[in-house]
């Protein structure tokens, strides 16, 4: 089932992080090479807390959640991203995967997109290397526009593609 969450208060902030439990090591050693790794994946949870502050600080950006049975299952972002929205940050749980959480939980936000009505495009920022993100997205209706990606914060990387859904 769909969940929206519009701020930190509302987050379940450990469920998520078990849904972002590789990011959040893979982002503690490279960030924080010198700690134990429990160090590091407790300074990396404190970095993407603190993300997730300035995140909720804008209204019109949310988290859609993919709950089952009170468990988070997969998870995404959505910002205001040039003339439309940005989906970024969709992960399932690793124990979860293969079971269609992800897409499920993008083509319900789509629709809850949709539904807001003054949403004119969608887009999504996908690795190169992550065919299983591709296919989601290729899957609920996105189709590759650039072979490059602009982030929100204006860095441009050239390994990731970036999608718009289509209609």
């Amino acid at each position: 089932m769909l969940m929206i969450v519009n701020s930190i208060r509302e987050l379940g902030f450990r469920s998520l992080m078990e849904i972002y439990a590789e990011s959040i090591s893979s982002a503690g050693q490279e960030k924080y090479p010198q700690l134990s790794e429990n160090e590091q994946i407790l300074c990396a949870e404190q970095d993407f807390y603190s993300f997730l502050l300035d995140f909720f600080s804008d209204p019109e950006t949310f988290y859609a959640i993919w709950n089952e049975q009170g468990s988070y299952c997969s998870a995404l972002r959505v910002e205001w991203y040039e003339d439309g929205y940005l989906i970024s940050g969709l992960e399932t749980a690793p124990q979860n995967r293969k079971r269609g959480y992800a897409k499920a939980l993008l083509a319900e936000s789509l629709q809850y997109l949709l539904n807001m009505g003054d949403t004119k495009k969608v887009y999504s920022h996908i690795s190169r290397k992550n065919r299983a993100s591709i296919a989601v997205h290729k899957g609920c209706g996105f189709v590759k526009i650039l072979d490059s990606a602009r982030f929100v914060d204006g860095s441009v990387h050239a390994d990731y593609d970036t999608y718009c859904f289509q209609r």
